[in-house]
């Protein structure tokens, strides 16, 4: 199969990272399907027949081509991987530099006036940037191949490979899964309510811009995402998973683009693993809350580990807050995870790479960030913050217990930090073992507040 775009002409600022008006009114509601089509046999081309050249990206994977898909936040592409492949990438302006993120994975690139070459020997989520333009990169998703799932099991609703499926709301109940096999792009969304055993599945697109959300899972025990890529545009939180238990999100790709566009929320949820995950959004990245929309519950027992991040202009990376009424939030571990790059915009408002924003009464408690490093963050490093925010929370909460290990920024500009509790109710127990701030260890508050740290009414202990 082969697949050609659209051109799609963004205007680049390297402070803000704006989208101009006019991509923004060509793409934000534009759900990816209308930006391809399908013929009689299956093969995918451009909703206005351009031409293979007209794209801004081409893929190779040892010789074949692969698809390659636009978004409003650059394009992306799906390639399979069980054994070492060389990956050919043509551009379509003279090449200068090439960027591969995250730099953690120490891929070579290799160009040569339009053409990047490189190999891959294990599966990655790589963002690809030509020239220092970070508004218009390539992501490319390389898997290993999923487990095969047949068409007539009993409860699969399975959308083939080859053809693009107006699917609209798709329900889901007891013991049932959605399959959507790679080269399918399924333009809906995905719901279930008091639901066990449910699964989405496969390495095909679902495509959510039409809707409020991509996913809505609400009670829901024995829940997997596993495989899939969104893309989303519009207003709404992309993935919505609340008062679950027993949750497994697992090498699943998230491009979002719209205001409030969150990329994973759990709320209220415990025994949640989120693993091999990429967000590329333009908000929160993965939240944790304890109440929202009427929905109350608490948090506890999350692991969110090996996964890729880059959060745009609003919101957080990681996130915990700001709605944090409840009894805990308890229990939570982040563990090897790049987070490429944090946006932000004017005014500043707290975002940070990893953050901290209680609003209301729980008690948050070991929570535990190990190995994460940080490309850049144009805001904030560290934002850790008792707040009084009304309309998130009565406030009157604690946070304590909390342990930063390993954790790095290798770039970008110098990123304050704050660890801020109330003169009534002290952050508690903060230790921070081997922070390196571009190369310098952080050993104590002093070498901190060179750093641009404010550290105010905590007890924050260096190692």
């Amino acid at each position: 199969m082969t697949f050609a775009s659209n051109t799609i002409f963004r205007q680049y600022n390297k402070t803000s990272m704006k989208l101009t008006l006019t991509l923004l009114a060509a793409l934000l509601l534009t759900p990816l399907t209308a930006l391809i089509a399908a013929d009689k046999d299956g093969v995918v081309t451009s909703g206005s027949g351009a031409s293979l050249t007209d794209r801004h990206y081409s893929v190779r994977v040892d010789g074949v081509a692969a698809i390659v898909h636009p978004s409003a936040l650059g394009f992306f592409c799906q390639i399979e991987l069980s054994r070492p492949v060389a990956v050919e990438i043509e551009c379509d302006e003279e090449i200068k530099t090439i960027d591969v993120r995250p730099r953690s994975r120490n891929i070579s690139a290799k160009h040569s006036g339009r053409i990047v070459r490189m190999m891959l020997n294990a599966p990655a989520k790589l963002s690809i940037e030509i020239n220092g333009n970070l508004g218009n990169p390539l992501f490319l998703f390389a898997d290993r191949p999923g487990a095969a799932v047949s068409p007539k099991a009993p409860g699969v609703r399975y959308f083939k490979a080859g053809r693009i499926y107006d699917a609209g709301h798709i329900t889901l109940t007891n013991n049932q899964s959605v399959y959507i096999e790679r080269g399918a792009v399924v333009e809906g969304w995905i719901s279930a309510e008091n639901a066990s055993n449910i699964k989405i599945l496969g390495h095909g697109i679902l495509d959510a811009t039409k809707y409020g959300c991509a996913t809505s899972f609400t009670r829901c025990r024995n829940l997997e995402i596993n495989g899939i890529t969104t893309v989303k545009g519009g207003k709404g939180w992309v993935n919505k998973i609340f008062l679950c238990d027993q949750v497994a999100v697992t090498n699943y790709k998230v491009i979002a683009w719209g205001q409030f566009s969150d990329g994973i929320d759990l709320l209220g949820c415990r025994n949640v693993t989120v693993s091999d995950v990429f967000v590329r959004n333009e908000d929160d990245s993965i939240v944790l809350k304890t109440e929202k929309f009427g929905f109350k519950g608490n948090v506890e027992n999350i692991v969110v580990q090996n996964c890729v991040i880059w959060h745009g202009a609003a919101g957080n990376a990681l996130e915990i807050g700001y709605e944090t009424m409840g009894d805990y939030i308890r229990n939570v571990l982040y563990k090897n995870i790049d987070i490429i790059r944090t946006d932000t915009h004017a005014p500043k408002n707290n975002r940070a790479a990893l953050s901290i924003h209680s609003a209301g009464n729980a008690t948050i408690s070991n929570i535990r960030y190990e190995n994460i490093r940080i490309e850049a963050a144009l805001e904030y490093l560290i934002n850790f913050k008792l707040v009084s925010v009304k309309k998130w929370g009565s406030g009157g909460g604690t946070v304590s217990d909390i342990v930063l290990k390993d954790i790095f920024l290798t770039g970008g500009p110098d990123a304050p930090s704050i660890i801020q509790g109330l003169p009534s109710s002290k952050l508690r127990r903060i230790r921070i073992e081997n922070l390196n701030y571009k190369g310098e260890r952080i050993g104590n508050n002093a070498a901190a507040v060179r750093k641009n740290f404010v550290i105010e009414n905590a007890e924050v202990d260096w190692r």
